[in-house]
């Protein structure tokens, strides 16, 4: 369940920048892409916290559970992590780097291997078997939701 909610929070930080600055996360994403730096690193040398770091402390304020506010701070820092929360953590950030990769803002190259090995990926090549996998189920279920709303929301 922590896995699961922590995929859905993890960028909680990029809401709370995203309504200080409305438009600060894209003039930052459009500066870091535009110079090919790495948007946590501004995110740590510009504010002084990332958004991963902001995200953690609202959700430590709000009393989720430890391994939550773990997933949620360390999901780009995976390595960094208490060793009990890293199960959690792992997944997170194993997550969010398909997503990374989905959008082309992360490689391959830059995944951290000791997490992937972990999870028991043993190559590039079966990394993007589960990639293309994972892909395919949410293409199956967005057309399984379309036909369900086709057919009046009805279920069938």
């Amino acid at each position: 369940d922590d896995a699961y909610v922590g995929g859905i929070l993890h960028d909680i930080g990029k809401i709370i920048f995203a309504n200080i600055q409305p438009d600060l996360l894209e003039r930052m994403a459009a500066f870091c892409k535009d110079k090919d730096i790495d948007t946590n690193y501004f995110e740590n040398i510009t504010a002084g916290l990332n958004h991963a770091g902001i995200g953690a402390l609202i959700a430590h304020k709000w009393n989720f559970p430890d391994s939550l506010v773990e997933a949620i701070k360390f999901h780009h820092e995976p390595l960094s992590c208490n060793k009990e929360y890293r199960d959690v953590v792992f997944i997170v950030y194993l997550a969010n780097a398909f997503c990374n990769i989905e959008t082309e803002t992360m490689h391959y190259d830059l995944l951290e291997k000791k997490v992937i090995a972990a999870c028991g990926i043993k190559s590039e090549e079966q990394f993007k078997t589960i990639h293309s996998r994972l892909e395919n189920a949410f293409v199956r279920e967005q057309q399984r939701q379309e036909m369900i709303k086709e057919r009046g929301g009805h279920n069938v």
